[in-house]
C-alpha cells in the first residue's frame, strides 16, 4: 500500500487551456493517450460517503467502478479510494460482468457503509502529463447522471489533479502554481448538481405512501373498508403519482 498526496485546481476552459500551455512551456510530457472515463458511484442510502466528503471526515472513502467505454476489450474496475489520517491510496481490483451485474442488482456491502447501492455515473475525459517527477491528470467535459435516469448535467469546469507522494516536496508544487487550490469531489459535485437530496426525499415519500396503500386498504367489520386518502397525511403525499416516482 503506497499513500499519496492530491492537489487539485478547478479551472475554467479558457483556463485550462493557459495551465497546458504553462506546463509544457517548462517540460511537461504526455505519458498516456486521452481517453473516456465512466466512474459509478455506490453509496448508502443516507449518502453517507457523499456527506465524509463534503465535511472531510477521516477516515473516509468512495466506492465506485471505473470502466473505460471507448476501449475495445471493456473491462469493470472495482475501486476503493480510502483517505485516512496517514494520507491517501487507492484498492482497485478487475471484476467480471457476473459480478459487476450482481453488484448493480443486489448492491455491495461495506464495513463502514453498510449495504451501497449504484447512485451515480460521472463521465469524462482525462489527459495524462508528467511535469518535474509529478503525475498530472486534467479531466474535461466532465457530465453526471443518475444510475437508470435520463437526466443529464454537464460541468464547464475542468479538474486538474497533481498527484505525488508524500515524500515529495509538497510546498514546492503549491509554489509552481499560482491558481486556487481547493478540495474537490467529482461524486460530491455531481450529487450536489443534480439535487440528489431533493431525490432521496421522493423516494422516502414515495416508500410511505406505498407502504400505507399496502397496510390501510383492509375491511373493518364495523367501519368497512379503510381508505388511506382519509389518513391525515402531507399534502404532497396526497398526490403520490407512481407514474412519476423520482426525477
Amino acid at each position: 500500500m503506497s499513500f499519496r498526496k492530491e492537489i487539485k485546481l478547478i479551472l475554467n476552459r479558457r483556463k485550462s487551456l493557459d495551465f497546458k500551455k504553462m506546463i509544457f512551456s517548462k517540460g511537461a510530457v504526455e505519458v498516456y493517450p486521452k481517453r473516456k472515463i465512466s466512474s459509478l458511484y455506490f453509496d448508502n442510502f443516507e449518502k453517507q460517503s457523499h456527506i465524509d466528503s463534503e465535511e472531510g471526515v477521516l477516515p473516509r472513502k468512495k466506492i465506485r467502478i471505473r470502466t473505460y467505454p471507448n476501449e475495445e476489450n471493456k473491462k469493470y474496475l472495482f475501486e476503493k479510494k480510502i483517505s485516512s489520517t496517514e494520507g491517501r491510496y487507492k484498492v482497485s481490483k478487475k471484476i467480471s460482468l457476473e459480478l459487476y451485474n450482481k453488484m448493480i442488482n443486489q448492491g455491495y456491502f461495506d464495513k463502514m457503509y453498510g449495504i451501497l447501492w449504484p447512485l451515480l455515473y460521472v463521465d469524462y475525459f482525462r489527459e495524462y502529463y508528467l511535469f518535474e517527477n509529478f503525475r498530472i491528470t486534467i479531466d474535461e467535459n466532465i457530465s453526471y447522471k443518475i444510475f437508470k435516469k435520463k437526466k443529464l448535467k454537464r460541468d464547464t469546469k475542468s479538474v486538474i489533479e497533481i498527484k505525488f507522494t508524500k515524500k515529495q516536496n509538497e510546498d514546492f508544487i503549491i509554489n509552481s502554481f499560482t491558481n486556487k487550490l481547493t478540495r474537490f469531489s467529482k461524486y460530491s459535485n455531481g450529487i450536489n448538481l443534480m439535487n440528489l437530496w431533493s431525490f432521496l426525499f421522493n423516494y422516502l415519500k414515495i416508500f410511505l405512501v406505498d407502504f400505507i396503500e399496502w397496510w390501510c386498504p383492509r375491511t373493518d367489520s364495523n367501519r368497512g373498508p379503510i381508505d388511506y386518502k382519509s389518513i391525515a397525511l402531507p399534502a404532497e403525499l396526497q398526490g403520490h403519482n407512481k407514474e412519476n416516482k423520482f426525477l
